[in-house]
């Protein structure tokens, strides 16, 4: 009786190995990892997810380029090859956040002030007065549409966003201190440029809106408390941004400007883009089991194939 089993054990144990057998069961392993990878991709965030993993690091590629060529080296060619890629990630990731989750009229806004954005990065790749002007026009209308997002409800029928008067107290003293600072030292010079300093009075004025309207929407209810402190958090990093590049043009030079002012920049961007409606621990995208019939009969199929193989060496053993 004893032998009987030894030999029976050893049977299917030698069986287990064999080719056929190993092949049976690694099918059965494709097919399960294959419904798995199924189950992922139909649940709804997994395309921005995928989106978001394949675009951010293209984006951080793209900024350090930038940083080292340009910022550090002064390779001007590369500057026109880099700058404008860490905002086309961007865009491109915006696009499939809507492409998941929809169409709204903040959505949309969001990814005008993107796309204006964009414009703007490629006409401030030339230092010609003009085109600095031209630049600031286009992220004034930039800062506009993103008012306009962060201060209207995302959908009718949503409750109306709150004016806040209170949260614009931080950002009207930083336009009380910073364009005046900035046009004192203009008016230093010999020939002031009052164009300039009126489009920087106007440009500060917009940039303080923005920031108080960020700031305003933190506790609207239809949407993540985590969302909107991680918008607001990139709409202070843009805030940074203009104000390093404004001192670093009108008032005291600042040592790697360019890589200061780009960083801090794309990272707000980042932010409101990626954040300003969902947050990832606000997802919920778990790995469910494989369901369904179909897919439950194809592994009951599977493994049931691999049981016969195994019986069938066995018996050929025998």
């Amino acid at each position: 009786m004893t032998t009987s089993y030894l030999n029976d054990t050893a049977l299917k144990s030698k069986a287990s190995f064999s080719p056929k057998t190993l092949l049976r069961k690694f099918h059965s392993k494709v097919l399960r990892v294959k419904f798995q990878a199924k189950t992922l991709m139909a649940n709804p965030h997994a395309k921005y997810v995928v989106s978001v993993v394949f675009f951010i690091p293209l984006e951080v590629v793209a900024a350090l380029m930038y940083c080292v060529l340009f910022g550090i080296q002064g390779d001007k060619v590369w500057a026109w090859r880099t700058k404008p890629m860490p905002m086309l990630f961007v865009i491109f990731t915006a696009v499939a956040f809507m492409l998941t989750y929809g169409l709204n009229r903040f959505r949309v806004l969001i990814l005008l002030g993107l796309t204006l954005s964009l414009i703007g990065d490629i006409i401030l790749i030339s230092e010609e007065h003009l085109h600095f002007l031209m630049g600031l026009g286009v992220f004034f209308i930039a800062h506009v549409m993103y008012i306009i997002a962060f201060s209207i409800p995302p959908q009718d029928g949503y409750p109306r966003v709150q004016v806040h008067l209170v949260r614009a107290i931080p950002f009207a003293l930083l336009f009380a201190v910073v364009p005046p600072t900035l046009a004192l030292k203009m008016l230093e010079k010999e020939n002031p440029d009052f164009i300039m300093i009126v489009a920087v009075f106007a440009y500060g004025l917009v940039l303080a809106s923005m920031g108080w309207r960020v700031a305003a929407r933190v506790g609207y209810p239809m949407e993540p408390l985590s969302s909107q402190i991680a918008a607001l958090v990139g709409a202070l990093f843009f805030i940074l941004s203009d104000c390093l590049l404004a001192f670093n043009k009108f008032h005291t030079r600042i040592s790697l400007a360019q890589v200061w002012v780009l960083s801090t920049y794309w990272v707000g961007q980042t932010v409101i883009s990626f954040f300003s409606q969902k947050f990832p621990w606000d997802w919920s995208f778990e790995l469910a089991e494989v369901q369904g019939e179909i897919g439950q009969t194809l592994l009951k199929k599977s493994h049931s194939a691999s049981q016969l193989e195994i019986e069938r060496e066995s018996k050929k053993s025998r």
